[in-house]
């Protein structure tokens, strides 16, 4: 062919420059597309090693990628997941929650951890902790969501248990009774609770960064510090007393605080902890206890009785210096605690003593008097045995042992001279009687036979005196009736004695004038002593109600005579209505030669005589007055045989 040149290149020379260019483009793609490779395993071998699960999402939440840590966490396989919402495995109660993270997540700079509960695909639910970031497009908007999740339900219990114990602890720390402080070695206080607040009247936040200094005098201040050194040196707690200034009232309380320190990992201190009570009332009441029991014991040392305590074994338990001396001069032997007090005594000594401690164990209170020998010389010991009651039984016995050896030797001859005085008072009642009667008898001769009337006159007040040294005699020998005579038992009939002794006082002035109202009932019979002393006082009190009575032109005079027998207690009240007693005069009437008024001539024995004569047939008289309204005498008499 002409014009042709067969071994001429069909490439020129910028072909093979293209080829080249492309080639290199080629082995660029190549490159890049290895490297895109490997990138894309590396991506791969991170996500699907994570512990997390790595989750791209849609705009509306909806899972275009899974990494295969959801099968391992949640159940699901990655194919499960995609295609599906994240609002359908969130607990419906933490969706408003998310809600909320996804509508604030475009204002935030930084991302943002959230916690929410994701079911699993048994059912249940886990905690999910979760990292949240848009992913952008080219044009640099937002394009999908990517998140990052980790299982925490661990960790979320571990921390629900323990904000629970806080709470707990927080709660017990704020409503008890005692103080608790946390202070840094510097003394500054880093946690008071609400005791401490109320004390200093400050509130924690006040408080924090303070020091006792700042909440207490400076002599206060340095001795709470120097305890806290101690701590600090020592390392252990220690207890003791501190006295804190309560702001309410500026008054001193005293604590028992327990100190001690807090320790870290490399038993070094470096906080110090006070928890302290108010013992304020207690140390009152210690220290009235104590000076109680110091008076107590000075009165038990200074008593005049041996005193003594047992326990349920016979064993003594106390005593005090004069039991102590007293028992060593009987026994010559030493007291002590714990020792019995039955063993060293003889059989016969040793049943008597047992009986009486038994009484008492019983729950009897009762005295004895018991006689011992004390260097050859017999003395007399009132003794009263008394149960020790602790919650309502009978622990104990205390023993109170008073030595009336004196006491019986003085009674012993104050009867034997009211028995000489008394026999005197007989034989001279008795024998001046006899020449009154006779100066008597005189007189009325002696007025028969004289005509002169002023002589006469005379011999009337003569008769009148001896009338009245008769009357003061008959008491007399009365109350030597009372005071030695011997009780006779017999039936008394109450109807008889009144009726004979109105009769016997018939003679008495304007006694017409007087009316007697008897009320009488007896519904058994009725036994006392001889009736002649139940007469006189009957009588007495009878002869004083005429005596007393009123001007019958001002009242009718009235005189009621009251006696029931009911329960063998005979109750005997006479009543008038007479002059009456002046109300301060009334505790006076029983007294011996005492008159309350100067209306008549009596003796001032009357009363005397009726209290002495009850009280020795063991009644009761009182008196009851009122002036110008009249007098009330009420005796209760027991019957001597039921």
């Amino acid at each position: 062919m002409s014009g042709v040149n067969p071994k001429k290149n069909i490439f020129s020379e910028p072909h093979k420059k293209n080829v080249e260019e492309l080639k290199q483009v080629d082995e660029s793609i190549k490159n890049l597309t290895i490297a895109l490779a490997e990138s894309e395993n590396k991506y791969r071998f991170l996500t699907q090693c994570s512990t997390d699960i790595i989750t791209i999402h849609t705009l509306d939440l909806k899972c275009t990628y899974v990494t295969d840590s959801v099968t391992r966490i949640l159940g699901y396989t990655p194919e499960e997941m995609i295609g599906t919402s994240a609002f359908d495995y969130i607990h419906p109660d933490d969706l408003d929650y998310l809600k909320k993270r996804l509508e604030n997540m475009l204002k935030r700079e930084t991302i943002e951890f959230s916690q929410f509960r994701h079911k699993n695909k048994d059912g249940t639910y886990i905690w999910l902790e979760v990292a949240a970031n848009y992913t952008l497009n080219e044009h640099g908007n937002a394009a999908g969501i990517i998140t990052s999740s980790r299982d925490v339900s661990a960790r979320k219990k571990s921390e629900d248990l323990l904000n629970k114990n806080q709470l707990l602890l927080k709660g017990f720390l704020d409503n008890t009774n005692s103080i608790v402080i946390i202070k840094n070695l510097e003394g500054q206080y880093i946690m008071v609770n609400k005791q401490f607040e109320k004390i200093h009247n400050l509130s924690q936040d006040q408080l924090i960064g303070k020091t006792v200094y700042d909440t207490l005098p400076t002599q206060l201040a340095d001795i709470v510090t120097a305890n806290d050194k101690i701590v600090i040196k020592e390392k252990k707690l220690i207890e003791l007393e501190e006295v804190v200034v309560h702001q309410a009232d500026g008054s001193l309380h005293t604590y028992l605080s327990g100190k001690f320190p807090i320790l870290d990992e490399n038993n070094n201190i470096y906080l110090i902890c006070n928890v302290a009570t108010d013992i304020t009332e207690k140390k009152k009441h210690e220290n009235d206890l104590t000076e109680s029991k110091a008076r107590l014991e000075s009165t038990l040392e200074n008593a005049i009785s041996s005193i003594w305590s047992i326990d349920k074994d016979y064993k003594l338990s106390s005593y005090n210096k004069l039991c102590e001396k007293t028992f060593e001069s009987i026994n010559h032997l030493t007291l002590y605690s714990g020792m019995s007090m039955l063993d060293h005594l003889n059989s016969e000594e040793q049943n008597k003593w047992k009986t009486f401690y038994d009484r008492a164990f019983s729950g009897e209170h009762f005295s004895e008097e018991v006689t011992e020998n004390i260097w050859d010389k017999v003395h007399c010991f009132d003794i009263s045995f008394n149960p020790i009651r602790m919650h309502g039984k009978v622990e104990g016995v205390s023993v109170f042992a008073r030595d009336i050896t004196s006491r019986k030797k003085t009674e012993q001859q104050l009867n034997y001279k009211v028995n000489e005085l008394n026999t005197f008072m007989y034989k001279a009642t008795h024998d001046l009687r006899a020449p009154l009667a006779s100066l008597t008898g005189l007189i009325k001769l002696a007025k028969d036979i004289t005509e002169q009337p002023e002589l006469r006159s005379y011999f009337e007040m003569i008769d009148t005196s001896i009338n009245r040294m008769d009357k003061l005699l008959i008491d007399l020998f009365n109350i030597v009736n009372v005071t030695q005579g011997k009780l006779n038992v017999s039936v008394i009939d109450f109807e008889v004695i009144v009726d004979e002794i109105i009769d016997s006082l018939s003679n008495r002035p304007n006694f017409g004038e007087i009316i007697f109202r008897k009320k009488i009932k007896t519904d058994s019979l009725f036994f006392h002593s001889d009736s002649r002393l139940l007469y006189s006082v009957l009588q007495n009190i009878i002869d004083n109600a005429i005596k007393y009575k009123r001007e019958s032109t001002l009242v009718e005079p009235i005189i009621l005579i009251t006696i029931t027998v009911i329960d063998n207690v005979a109750r005997i009240s006479v009543s008038d209505n007479g002059i009456g007693i002046p109300s301060e005069l009334q505790d006076k009437v029983f007294d011996m030669f005492y008159r309350a008024t100067s209306v008549t001539n009596g003796t001032g024995l009357g009363l005397y005589i009726v209290k002495n004569t009850i009280e020795k047939l063991g009644g009761e008289v009182r008196l009851k007055s009122e002036e110008n309204h009249g007098t009330s005498v009420f005796v209760t008499l027991p019957s001597l045989i039921e």
